[in-house]
């Protein structure tokens, strides 16, 4: 029998090998749909260039006015009419008959831009209801992380990111239907809680995939699939410009995954350490074959059972969201990257998705920007490898922090100052792989 001690040990005894590898890559593709629905408002909650609706027949529509002249504007018809005393006054009437939007002319595909602000006319007083879109959408988020975190400790990894797996693919293609703002709204709700649990229990399924000194780079590497789908959103919202199409578009990459779930395995980290034995010992045999490791199935049921013995002599305390918190130290470490995710992120998706209203063409821009995400997650391989982790997240902090500031400041003196969002969102990737 292999002497092993520890969880590290069997793992290290495994891999990392093909199996590992193949089923690390499978992972990083959950990160598609998590990344495709997570920004794709910046293309969805952009304003068209619109105008209120000129009535035809001015006496008509105003009958008890003598409407001598009338303009519209984005959200107002500018009246002048003469009162009863014959003064000449002027007034202003919100939009009465809606809206005429200009779409633009259509895309490579035939179709033309059509976004949530157009479709419900989420515009002038009602503008702020599609950053509140956003607001709910990521409420979800956040309350999906506590709870599908806390689901995937009590009954495993892998059944829970599969439910949350399915689940979103019914849930993206739904929210291309929706009839109103309401439905659009519960329904982005849900789909961030469900996408929080699948990106959370894939990210837990990859770290107890490999020995913790292979962390690092694998989950740095998990980020270009990110990046990668911030590149894909670009290239399907220049192609469809339809936000209904934009929806349906999306949700493809999940449909043609749906049946690799057969292949992922549980994480063989939880199987032992929730004593089911019989099940880990399957797992390890099926690594063992596949990456052609010579080890006998006895071999394979002794190290188990020491690796499980250990476990249990060390009384593993029952996870919770709290035990992050229970010891002086984990405090500081848990409250100081609450701060750093809070801030890396706030900046981010605010950078993220007002993209759209920079000058020049949107989609050329985002695109770019994805790039220069995906470039600052290629070198923070090489820098976290080098340098660890804290003296770059203090650095590039520095650096987003300037360069959002100068981005306010500088317009004053030198104008337009669209440049510096590539170099904000370099520094806040190698922050978020940090």
């Amino acid at each position: 029998m292999i002497a092993v001690k520890g969880l590290d040990d069997l793992l290290g005894i495994l891999g990392p090998g093909r199996f590992q590898i193949i089923v690390y890559l499978m992972l990083c593709l959950n990160y598609l749909s998590v990344n495709n629905n997570h920004v794709i408002m910046a293309f969805f909650g952009l304003a068209l260039p619109h105008t209120c609706k000129t009535p035809d027949n001015a006496t008509a529509a105003f009958p008890y006015l003598a409407v001598t002249n009338l303009t519209a504007d984005a959200c107002f018809l500018n009246l002048t009419y003469a009162d009863g005393n014959g003064s000449v006054e002027d007034s202003q009437v919100a939009c009465p008959g809606g809206w005429d939007y200009d779409k633009g002319a259509a895309g490579p595909l035939g179709i033309s831009e059509w976004t949530i602000s157009s479709e419900w006319n989420l515009i002038c007083d009602s503008r702020k209801l599609t950053g509140l879109a956003t607001t709910i959408y990521f409420t979800g988020v956040m309350f999906g992380g506590v709870v599908c975190g806390t689901l995937a400790d009590k009954f495993g990894r892998k059944p829970v990111m599969t439910v949350c797996f399915y689940l979103q693919i019914a849930i993206c293609i739904s929210i291309s239907f929706s009839q109103s703002y309401l439905m659009f709204v519960i329904l982005r709700f849900i789909l961030g809680f469900i996408l929080q649990g699948l990106q959370s229990c894939t990210y837990i399924l990859i770290m107890e995939l490999f020995l913790p000194k292979h962390r690092s780079v694998v989950g740095t590497v998990i980020e270009c699939f990110w990046a990668f789908g911030n590149m894909w959103v670009a290239l399907l919202a220049f192609l469809f410009r339809d936000w209904r199409y934009i929806q349906l578009a999306i949700s493809l990459p999940g449909v043609l995954t749906i049946t690799y779930f057969w292949f992922i395995p549980e994480s063989v980290r939880w199987l032992v350490i929730n004593r089911k034995l019989g099940d880990a010992q399957k797992l390890v045999e099926r690594t063992v074959a596949f990456n052609r490791i010579n080890m006998s199935s006895s071999s394979i049921h002794d190290t188990i059972a020491v690796v499980a013995g250990n476990v249990a002599d060390k009384q593993v305390e029952k996870p919770s969201v709290f035990l992050m918190l229970k010891t002086r130290e984990l405090r500081r470490r848990a409250l100081s990257m609450f701060y750093v995710w809070f801030s890396a992120s706030f900046v981010y998706y605010g950078l993220l998705l007002g993209i759209g209203t920079l000058s020049g063409n949107k989609y050329l821009n985002y695109f770019i920007c994805a790039c220069i995400e995906m470039l600052a997650y290629v070198v923070a391989i090489y820098v976290i490898s080098r340098f660890g982790r804290v003296k770059p997240l203090v650095v590039c902090f520095f650096t987003a922090g300037t360069s959002c500031i100068l981005s306010v400041t500088l317009p004053a003196y030198i104008g337009d100052t669209t440049y510096a969002v590539p170099f904000q969102k370099f520094a806040l990737m190698k922050i978020n792989t940090s």
